[in-house]
């Protein structure tokens, strides 16, 4: 794990550095194909801006969420830099799920202010949010959070300042198995968009995918959460913080695409018996 590195004699956060190449081939992607579907790249640009200042806003208002027993040191009374330091203690992480809910209402904000093609847009962005997801989870490996159980199977962090329970402990790659499956998600709803299309038979799943990834990857997530050894994400119950979110979206996700087919087969229905 390498969770810095020096720069002109300045330490950078890997992570950081990982995660903005990440939006920036994810950016460029996403104007390409927003382009070749004729529509503007200009405002692909400014629907991009808008989504990460969402994804930013929303990561860190759910980890706020996850350490609310913290508000309080926020109301007392205190020097500046204390007090930035308590914020910091407060909103300074950021959970996926959080930035995730955040860039997706932005984004539906966006395109309704902007009066875009939604059903374009949405699809557009299906590939591209695993896509960045999948690079910024090698930052995590290498930032060394998000850190899987102990395993024989693994990898061992000498010398890690920011994280130190990852030293010295064999700990399973969780970050790269998600990135992986990000990537295969990824590459999975690429080929299902171009089919989308270009094929007619298909057509019906157009404005769609958005849901179907959100279907594949809480499926994903809920079962890597297992392999998950931090405990800083949230526990309730039985399950993690991150495994009821994943459920309640494949939940919605399902309803929102069978509640619409179901009405379409009884006035189907209705029609043929009129």
């Amino acid at each position: 794990m390498l969770p810095q590195i020096a720069i002109f004699g300045k330490f950078i956060s890997v992570y950081g550095l990982i995660a903005i190449v990440g939006a920036f081939i994810s950016g460029v992607v996403f104007c390409r194909m927003i382009k070749r579907r004729g529509l503007d790249d200009n405002d692909a640009i400014v629907f991009m801006l808008l989504v990460a200042l969402g994804v930013l806003v929303g990561g860190h208002l759910l980890y706020g969420l996850l350490h609310i027993r913290l508000f309080p040191l926020l109301l007392e009374k205190a020097e500046i830099g204390v007090w930035l330091q308590r914020l910091n203690a407060v909103f300074g992480g950021s959970v996926f799920y959080g930035g995730l809910i955040g860039g997706l209402l932005t984004g539906r904000l966006a395109i309704a202010v902007m009066h875009l093609d939604y059903k374009c847009y949405s699809d557009c962005m299906a590939p591209i949010i695993p896509l960045f997801h999948g690079i910024a989870r090698i930052g995590c490996f290498f930032a060394g959070c998000c850190y899987g159980i102990e395993s024989e199977f693994g990898f061992t962090a000498q010398n890690n300042p920011f994280i130190p329970e990852v030293n010295q402990v064999s700990r399973f790659p969780v970050q790269l198995l998600e990135a992986g499956c990000n990537f295969v998600l990824a590459i999975f709803i690429f080929i299902f968009l171009r089919g989308v299309y270009t094929s007619p038979k298909k057509a019906k799943w157009k404005g769609k995918l958005i849901c179907i990834y959100l279907i594949c990857y809480a499926c994903i997530r809920f079962s890597d959460e297992f392999l998950r050894g931090d405990t800083a994400r949230g526990i309730i119950g039985i399950f993690s913080v991150s495994q009821w979110i994943s459920i309640a979206i494949c939940v919605g996700c399902v309803i929102s695409l069978l509640v619409p087919a179901v009405q379409k087969q009884k006035i189907n229905k209705k029609d043929s018996t009129e």
